[in-house]
């Protein structure tokens, strides 16, 4: 090859390079937008919180896919038990599910009720009950004020039950006070009027819990959601 054909040569592998590398410039750039397009019309299932969730709260990142594992943190971490055990799981796998918790085995049952989002397809709960602690007042979802009157049934260790109310998104007491129900395994009413700090949430629970004779932990509860006037 002659010393003139080099400089030209060289010169066409330059062209070609160039040529090739825009255009696999343009195929990766279109990748790229055919993939930023279909990821952000598929982002649907984002997880809306139901108007009466109580736990997980919204402000947290924790989002439950099946209603057990919620019940659980909500037991231990809202209701205070210290080894919840499952007893028995019911309801729609699709819109509604009860799961039966002890705070360790052969405690007294505590029955969570959860609903699932319709967006996003996570659990929340929605209230606590306990045969031992049946609340008549107030209501659920009543619109309350300070003082709350709380009257209802009961039995527990010496009568005395731990009442708890609570804001949305918060473990924090807006109030903490004992009322006196029955004992030794009978129910007996209870009624009193609780004075709670001023809220700065909508809504909040009423949270009635019973200790254990053994130790102190809880053991029962009851949580009943309510409105802030």
């Amino acid at each position: 090859m002659s010393v003139r054909a080099k400089p030209f040569l060289f010169a066409l592998v330059i062209v070609v390079v160039a040529a090739l590398g825009v255009a696999v410039g343009r195929s990766w750039g279109q990748h790229g937008a055919s993939t930023t397009s279909t990821s952000t019309s598929t982002s649907t299932s984002v997880p809306v919180a139901p108007a009466d969730a109580i736990w997980p709260f919204t402000s947290s990142a924790s989002r439950f896919t099946d209603p057990v594992t919620a019940s659980f943190s909500f037991a231990r971490d809202y209701l205070g038990f210290a080894e919840p055990t499952v007893s028995t799981v019911s309801g729609s796998v699709n819109a509604t599910a009860k799961v039966s918790l002890r705070p360790s085995a052969g405690g007294r049952v505590t029955t969570v009720m959860l609903v699932r989002s319709a967006t996003g397809g996570t659990w929340w709960v929605v209230g606590a009950s306990t045969p031992t602690i049946v609340v008549s007042a107030p209501a659920p979802d009543a619109v309350v004020t300070s003082p709350v009157t709380l009257s209802g049934r009961s039995t527990a260790y010496e009568g005395v039950i731990n009442v708890d109310v609570r804001q949305a998104g918060s473990l924090t007491s807006l109030a903490r006070v004992n009322v006196m129900g029955g004992g030794m395994g009978t129910m007996g009413p209870f009624q009193a009027s609780v004075h709670f700090a001023a809220p700065t949430q909508s809504s909040g629970v009423v949270m009635l819990r019973e200790r254990s004779a053994k130790d102190g932990s809880y053991v029962a509860a009851t949580v009943v959601r309510v409105k802030f006037s």
